[in-house]
């Protein structure tokens, strides 16, 4: 009996051997391409991942240091409408959509950094004969739009779209924010470049309306909401310029694209899907492959010309089982990529601690700690902004009794030698997160 089997699995492997070699060489420049593309895939998303917490740091103390120059009482300088839109820009990463007018549920915490900027799990407090709500937020490609000699073309589009809703609108400019990409915690946790649009609405979900419906119709109760008496927000997200025509037969301007968008009685976004953060990622993913690519024509970008030549030679470029061939030789190669470079990097820190590299530097460290306001990263950037405030600017600040008041606020702030605003960065990063100081989750009250 074994015998036959033997005899039968030997006569399989003869038949088949051809076929195995005719599906590798046609998939051998697929598979090569996805191994390259996962190393490739792998360093984006760490350096991204690195640099979304580094921007989330960044931008707690920007706002922090804000937060100095605002006097009590009065609107902090966060929500203040200044140029060059004259709308609130979302400086505060903990805070963004409380900005907004938006919640989060009671129980709602993360465990990733990322997820503080999520567009999920948003709600708005429901009014009673409102229409459908809708907000924007404009991100801006520039990291100081309308500043210099240079002007974005987008950034002057909404600017001017912004002076026709003052104009033509009911609510002019005030359904509007901005964010400044792309050195920005939103914005790369978003994986929105800019030039883009942001579009939050009230706007029930069909899936959400068709299972409320099903409940009714069988006698079920309706499935209670995380949050009663709130709107749950859906959010769109429209990068620039649009790759659908808006206008038909008319090659749209910029303005006329973003007023498109915005406009009241606009339909458009009914036609697009809702924002996808698996969707996002796999668009940034491949117009990343595409810059390597144009980065380097005569390797990777040939490789690309190479495997494009030989799936059409035989005809079969739009196979599935190919497209399944390149997915997870991609996924393989970009988790090794990640495991090897995490392993390396733990391994460099770990024989840098053992061999320190200058001992003047850890003594410099070890000095600076020694003096809170000198290592304190907000103190830091409030006596720079101090140490450059020339004669005609600390004149047009004291001119002013709310002027002097922040001015002398900050100095004796400086002044204190126990200046911390590393716990309280730290501590509203955690509470945004929906976790204690110790990292557990806690309810939200």
């Amino acid at each position: 009996m074994l015998g036959y089997l033997w005899y039968g699995w030997r006569w399989l492997t003869r038949q088949s051997k051809p076929l195995l070699q005719l599906a590798l060489a046609c998939s051998a420049c697929t598979i090569l391409l996805g191994l390259i593309e996962g190393v490739l895939i792998g360093q984006w998303l760490l350096k991204t991942s690195h640099d979304t917490t580094r921007f989330l740091l960044q931008d707690s103390v920007t706002a922090r240091a804000y937060d100095l120059f605002s006097t009590p009482g009065q609107p902090s300088f966060l929500d203040a409408r200044i140029r060059p839109f004259y709308i609130q820009r979302l400086w505060d990463p903990t805070d963004w959509a409380g900005r907004l007018g938006l919640e989060r549920p009671r129980n709602w915490n993360a465990d990733r950094l990322e997820q503080l900027a999520s567009l999920k799990d948003l709600y708005r407090w429901r009014r009673r004969r409102a229409s459908t709500w809708h907000h924007w937020v404009y991100a801006s490609a520039q990291p100081d739009p309308m500043h210099g000699l240079v002007v974005d073309e987008w950034d002057a589009a909404f600017c001017e779209m912004l002076r026709y809703r003052d104009k033509y609108e009911y609510f002019g400019r005030a359904d509007f924010h901005y964010v400044a990409c792309p050195d920005n915690f939103l914005c790369s946790a978003w994986r929105v470049k800019g030039p883009a649009m942001l579009h939050f609405t009230t706007e029930t979900l069909p899936q959400a309306e068709a299972s409320s419906n099903a409940s009714s119709a069988l006698g079920k109760s309706k499935p209670e909401s995380p949050m009663p008496r709130h709107d749950p927000v859906t959010v769109r997200l429209y990068e620039l310029p649009l790759r659908d025509p808006v206008i038909p037969g008319v090659f749209p301007s910029y303005f006329e694209q973003m007023l498109a968008i915005t406009s009241s009685n606009s339909s458009l976004w009914t036609s697009k899907e809702p924002y996808s953060e698996t969707t996002q990622f796999f668009q940034q993913a491949r117009d990343m492959c595409k810059t390597v690519a144009k980065a380097h024509p005569r390797t990777y970008g040939a490789l690309i010309t190479i495997e494009e030549y030989w799936l059409e030679l035989f005809g079969i470029g739009d196979s599935q089982a190919l497209g399944m061939v390149r997915l997870v030789s991609t996924a393989l190669s970009g988790m090794m990529t990640m495991i090897s470079l995490q392993a390396w990097s733990k391994i460099a820190n770990f024989v840098y601690k053992i061999y320190p590299v200058n001992s003047e530097k850890a003594a410099g460290s070890s000095q600076l700690e020694t003096t809170p306001v000198t290592n304190d990263p907000v103190a830091g950037m409030v006596r720079k902004f101090l140490d450059n405030l020339d004669e005609e600017q600390d004149k047009s600040f004291q001119s002013t009794h709310g002027g002097t008041n922040i001015l002398d606020n900050v100095r004796v702030a400086l002044d204190e030698k126990e200046f911390n605003s590393k716990d309280d960065i730290f501590g509203r990063i955690m509470d945004a997160l929906g976790k204690d100081a110790e990292g557990k989750a806690r309810s939200r009250r």
